[in-house]
Parts: structure tokens; C-alpha cells; sequence
């Protein structure tokens, strides 16, 4: 089973000593390619082999470099990209590919106030940031927490260039709903060590930002609500065995 994999862009800038023109000169500028890979796993004991993975999950260090053969005409480069052992077929084209169309994602001016928010776990002393988005008009209002999925995620569990969690706040917050969303720790504007925080922590975590969106100014902490994704959903349910 095959996959897509991520864009990859090249910047290539070429140096020479003075006077001296710069080699490959033909290379210089920008490129891009996508890679498609797969990945199956075998299981010798039940005899299985070859079973399809829904994921591959790629390492911070990359630690590869292309290889290929340029058609200068064409303005591409052909060859394999090799990484951890592996090789693949990867074509690159000149230029920056057009950025992905992403028509749900909000844009502003929004017809409600967004405020930058710092909470403070204590039990862990953990900073946490977020942003607070809340409704024009009458206050208090309802307010909604979004509880973050498994891995590492921003405020607005961005990932492939969508912002789920953005496209909901605005949502909710066009509707009455103030919303809150936070960095992970140790993403964007929280602090913490993430690898080795069990779902536990990631509740402390969790309940603090619920204490904190309580007593927000423009809140009505008795009409205060969960929404969580994935894993979230699990935090958001050991946050109400908690409070009852």
C-alpha cells in the first residue's frame, strides 16, 4: 500500500570566490517534489505478512539527500531521495508549487474579540498558551474548551496545512460560544517536556485551562462545556470523572 508523503522543498544556493562564477548554476532556485512511500508490517508468529500500515510515522532528524538527473529543458530533476537506508523515486520541478486551497479555514476580520491567553499548571509547572475567542454582545456567555488529540499538537491541531480546531472556534464563537484552545506543552507557545507525559498529565493540564476558562472575565462558569479530539475525548471524560 502506498502512500503520499510530504512536500518537500529544496532552496538551492550556489557560492563562488570573487569573480568566479558560481558551479551548476543551471541548479540555483527553488524546487519541489512529493514522495510516495509505503510501509507493511509481518507478524512471524502469527504468520502474517505484508499487512498494510494506516501510518508511517518519519523521525525529527532527516539525514537524507537526493540524487538525480537534471533535464534542464523540462526544468526537472529526476532521481530517488535516500533516507535511513531507504530510497525513493522522487521528481522535482522548479518554482514553489501554489499554496493548498483551504476554503474552510477563517480569514479574517471575525465578528468576535481573540484575546492571547497564559495559563499556569501548577501541579507540573507547566506554562500553557492559548487563544480565548469571544462573542460580541451581552455577556456571560457559554464557553467551550477543545481538548487537543494524541502526539503533538498546536492550538489549532494543525496538521497537513488544516487547523480543525480553528475552523470550530469560529464556529462556535459566531454562534454565542466563547472557545479556548491551547498549545500542547512544549508546542508553540506552552513550555514542557511532552515525550514522556502520559494522558494524566496531559489531563492536570487540561483542568487547568477548564479552571482557568471558569473564571474568565465574560464567562459564565456554570454553562462550561468539552470538546475533545481523539485522545481528547478520553481527557475530556477523565476531567468529568474528576469533578463529579
Amino acid at each position: 500500500m502506498h502512500r503520499t508523503g510530504p512536500l518537500l522543498l529544496f532552496a538551492v544556493a550556489l557560492l563562488a570566490g570573487p569573480g568566479q562564477p558560481p558551479p551548476f548554476a543551471e541548479i540555483a532556485g527553488t524546487w519541489a517534489g512529493v514522495l510516495t512511500f509505503g510501509a507493511a508490517m509481518d507478524s512471524p508468529d502469527q504468520g502474517a505478512k505484508g499487512i498494510p500500515c494506516s501510518a508511517v510515522k518519519a523521525v525529527k532528524a532527516v539525514q537524507g539527500f537526493f540524487k538525480g538527473d537534471l533535464d534542464e529543458t523540462a526544468g526537472k530533476m529526476k532521481g530517488t531521495w535516500n533516507q535511513g537506508g531507504a530510497s525513493f523515486a522522487l521528481l522535482l520541478e522548479r518554482g514553489t508549487p501554489a499554496e493548498a486551497r483551504r476554503p474552510q479555514t477563517p480569514v479574517p476580520p471575525f465578528p468576535y474579540r481573540s484575546q492571547e491567553v497564559t495559563i499556569r499548571s501548577e501541579v507540573d509547572k507547566v506554562s500553557l498558551g492559548g487563544t480565548l475567542t469571544v462573542p460580541t454582545g451581552a455577556s456571560p456567555f457559554p464557553a467551550v474548551l477543545l481538548v487537543t488529540g494524541s502526539g503533538q499538537q498546536n492550538r489549532d491541531e494543525e496538521i497537513f496545512g488544516h487547523r480543525p480546531f480553528l475552523v470550530l472556534a469560529d464556529a462556535l464563537t459566531r454562534r454565542g460560544i466563547a472557545v479556548l484552545r491551547c498549545d500542547d506543552r512544549g508546542i508553540g507557545a506552552s513550555t514542557g517536556e511532552p515525550t514522556k507525559a502520559p494522558s494524566a498529565d496531559f489531563a492536570r493540564d487540561a483542568k487547568a485551562e477548564l479552571d482557568w476558562l471558569r473564571k474568565a472575565q465574560s464567562v459564565d462558569g456554570n454553562r462550561v462545556s468539552l470538546i475533545g479530539h481523539s485522545e481528547g475525548g478520553l481527557i475530556a471524560s477523565m476531567l468529568v470523572a474528576w469533578l463529579c
